[in-house]
C-alpha cells in the first residue's frame, strides 16, 4: 500500500523445524535489513508469539553487504 516505484519484494519461509522452534526466512525487498527484521517481529507478536529472535545469516550475503535480498534464522 506504502511502496511507491518498483519492484515491491517478498517474504518467503524456506524452512520451518518445529522441534527446534525456527524458521528461515528469505527477504527480497529494496527496504533496509533492519526493516525485514521489524516486520518479521512484529508479525510473530501479532500472532502471539512473545519470546522471538531475528538473525541475519551471517552465511548469506545480505543487503548490509550490497546484496539483493537478505535471509534470517528466526528462534521463537
Amino acid at each position: 500500500m506504502n511502496h511507491r516505484n518498483g519492484e515491491i519484494g517478498f517474504y518467503k519461509l524456506v524452512e520451518h523445524n518445529q522441534e527446534k522452534r525456527t524458521l528461515y526466512m528469505h527477504c527480497k525487498n529494496p527496504y533496509p535489513c533492519d526493516f525485514d527484521r521489524g516486520i518479521i517481529i512484529s508479525m510473530a507478536r501479532k500472532f502471539g508469539t512473545t519470546t522471538i529472535k531475528v538473525e541475519r545469516d551471517a552465511n548469506k550475503p545480505s543487503r548490509k553487504d550490497g546484496a539483493d535480498d537478505s535471509y534470517y534464522i528466526v528462534s521463537y
